[in-house]
């Protein structure tokens, strides 16, 4: 490990660097507050000509490192270097000045090449990749709500109501600092996954779901964590939207579990359970694609069955979530097998909503719906 103090924009900028934010990651999550408050550090580094700790940028390097390009992959500190760069976007299309447009281009946001993996000088996980490439290139997205678009739309507004020029805004940015810190551990997966636990332990806490997609992406190829993060998490994805992953995971550590799960305690034992039991990463990426499905029809009342759609309804209006966890498993246990009766049993949990759920649950995995 080497830890090295230097500003961002040297961090970012030099020839034949492609940053990369790996599957394993969480997506961008910043919001208005991080960036107004990042922004309000710039404007007080420009008025006080003073500099200023951005925090630490953690990463290791890639696979093809001294080759073509120097891969850095990002374990810690995509947040803060994505939104630099979007900051950055942001003044390169406020400012006139054509030199300094072209510095901003060439130094910070592409690489001179033809590559498409590497012209883009970061690249972002396939979840946030097409709104990223959109404000580099200054197309159209396709997604106008995402985070990066708002938050580029939001810096805009800044930069324009702040009553300084943005090419001084430009100038003052060297003054970011961080530290550097390059982990030399590109084939230690083991270390990379507890220094991310690590990381989340002192510094802005991780959601469960964030540990999670790490613990079960973390590979050591790049085009199997790709693989596994597009035929499965992605699917998780986009069938129940980033914020309710968590509350899903949670009640699906239930359902094997037979067992109450803290809310603090939600990665810890979803980890520990399946360390246990020695399952594949990939059986159970699958399960819990197939699983979201089910949680999707439960808390959005999407069920394809109308009557079964019905009773889901009726149950969230008696604000039955907390037999989530019961609902899953019965869906996902019957519907293809004795969809007809789950109507009754969920009216009848529904109703004597006091059962325990864990309970409940090791009941019916002894009945013979489940078992045949």
């Amino acid at each position: 490990m080497k830890a090295t103090e230097t500003k961002i924009l040297n961090f970012i900028g030099g020839l034949d660097k492609a940053f990369i934010i790996p599957p394993f990651q969480r997506n961008y999550e910043w919001g208005r507050e991080q960036c107004s408050e990042l922004f309000n550090d710039i404007l007080h580094s420009c008025k006080s000509n003073k500099a200023h700790y951005l925090g630490n940028v953690v990463y290791y390097e890639g696979e093809n490192n001294g080759a073509s390009y120097t891969e850095i992959v990002l374990v810690d500190g995509q947040q803060r270097v994505t939104t630099v760069l979007i900051l950055l976007c942001a003044l390169r299309d406020l400012i006139e000045d054509a030199s300094t447009i072209d510095s901003i281009n060439k130094r910070y946001l592409f690489n001179d090449t033809s590559n498409d993996r590497y012209r883009i000088r970061l690249k972002q996980t396939a979840y946030d990749s097409n709104c990223f490439a959109a404000i580099i290139d200054k197309n159209e997205p396709e997604d106008k709500n995402g985070n990066i678009i708002q938050n580029y739309n939001l810096l805009k507004t800044l930069i324009k109501s702040c009553n300084i020029d943005p090419i001084k805004i430009y100038e003052t940015i060297p003054k970011l600092e961080i530290v550097e810190v390059n982990l030399q551990v590109k084939d230690d997966l083991k270390t990379v996954q507890t220094i991310f636990e690590k990381l989340n332990s002192t510094g802005e806490e991780l959601k469960p779901a964030d540990l999670i997609r790490n613990l079960l992406l973390l590979t050591p190829s790049a085009e199997e964590q790709n693989r596994l993060y597009l035929r499965y998490w992605q699917k998780i994805e986009q069938t129940l939207k980033s914020e309710n992953i968590s509350r899903f995971s949670r009640d699906y550590v239930i359902m094997k579990t037979f067992s109450d799960v803290p809310e603090k305690q939600i990665y810890k034992l979803f980890k520990a359970y399946f360390q246990d039991i020695g399952a594949k990463n990939e059986n159970i990426l699958d399960e819990m694609a197939k699983s979201a499905v089910f949680y999707a029809w439960i808390r959005f009342e999407s069920c394809p069955d109308d009557e079964i759609n019905r009773c889901l309804k009726m149950l969230n209006i008696l604000k039955t979530d907390d037999i989530y966890p019961l609902f899953l498993y019965l869906l996902f246990n019957m519907f293809n097998t004795h969809k007809d009766e789950l109507p009754y049993f969920y009216i009848v949990n529904g109703l004597y909503v006091t059962i325990s759920c864990c309970n409940t649950i090791r009941w019916w995995r002894n009945t013979s719906y489940c078992s045949s």
